[in-house]
């Protein structure tokens, strides 16, 4: 090997590990976008397991009385709507033309009131209630 063939060599390797390194900044967003997706599993998890017990529990009271859901369907409604208008204002509806809205939207505490964590558990828990 000639010696500027090894000088090329170890300035290319020199290159490529200053290149993989990452900064701090970059490890955090990236650390931040897993923590998030993560998160949004875990939640989803939650989600469909309430689902499946608030079904379970649906299927043992029509095994009791296959008349009990002329009473419990708009009880429950009336109920959850009282809930939502009384507790949770702003958690009607899917909340995905909301999302788009908010898109467009530069005042952050719209978005923030729009797009709330207690707007996003109310959602969660009256949809297993209903």
């Amino acid at each position: 090997m000639r010696p500027s063939t090894a000088l090329r060599q170890k300035n290319r390797i020199q290159h490529l590990r200053r290149s993989a390194r990452r900064t701090t900044s970059q490890w955090r967003r990236t650390l931040t976008y897993w923590l998030g997706a993560i998160l949004v599993g875990v939640i989803a998890v939650g989600f469909a397991g309430t689902a499946d017990w608030a079904a379970r529990t649906r299927g043992r009271l029509l095994n009791w009385d296959p008349y009990v859901m002329l009473v419990v369907v708009p009880a429950g409604l009336a109920f959850s709507t009282w809930l939502t208008r009384r507790f949770f204002s702003g958690a009607q509806g899917s909340g995905i033309p909301q999302t788009i809205a908010t898109l467009h939207i530069e005042n952050f505490s719209v978005v923030n009131r729009v797009l709330s964590l207690r707007i996003a558990f109310a959602k969660i828990v009256l949809t297993c209630f209903g």
